[in-house]
């Protein structure tokens, strides 16, 4: 998604991007929106929400060759950008067990209390916000929305307008050659 707002932002007028990126109100409201996404019913309703968006990226990003190797990084609070991870993990059919139990073992493993003194303030906001109360349930529980809402991960990726081709070009760059998809590890 930060491909499809750094296309937009060249067409703003340089002084208009400059201030946006000072305001700090404006700062105050994107901080107020990662801090509120910890609940899983707050992820699934950005999911929702975004399909179309996330659909676009799918199809006109993550579907080239020339995007890999790709780095999906953000704020430590961010889960856009681990549920952008999560769907590719479904796209390429990696069985459940291996996402719930791969997640658990990273997610296990995050520190809340960081070392350095310049994420002691994200720790605290982080422990007050009770970011990681939902980490140990997190992927199973939104399989089970998923599966709920769409009746399926493909039906999900239908609903989003990712094309077949889209999905056949990210398999063909993602998994080994030959394969359709990765066995449970």
């Amino acid at each position: 998604m930060a491909f499809l707002l750094g296309r937009n932002c060249e067409t703003q007028d340089s002084d208009a991007r400059k201030k946006s990126i000072q305001d700090h109100s404006m700062l105050q409201q994107s901080r107020d929106l990662v801090w509120n996404r910890d609940s899983i019913d707050d992820l699934f309703l950005v999911l929702e929400s975004s399909a179309t968006l996330k659909g676009k990226l799918f199809n006109n990003v993550l579907s080239k060759e020339d995007m890999y190797p790709l780095v999906i990084s953000g704020d430590r609070a961010m889960r856009d950008n681990t549920l952008i991870v999560f769907l590719l993990l479904l796209m390429l059919n990696i069985p459940f067990s291996s996402m719930d139990r791969t997640y658990l073992e990273i997610t296990n493993g995050l520190p809340l209390d960081l070392a350095d003194g310049s994420d002691a303030d994200w720790a605290q906001r982080l422990q007050n916000a009770g970011w990681g109360e939902n980490r140990p349930i997190w992927t199973r529980e939104l399989c089970r929305r998923i599966d709920t809402k769409y009746g399926s991960a493909s039906k999900l990726f239908t609903v989003m307008g990712v094309s077949a081709e889209t999905i056949d070009s990210i398999k063909g760059i993602l998994l080994p050659s030959g394969t359709t998809n990765l066995i449970d590890f």
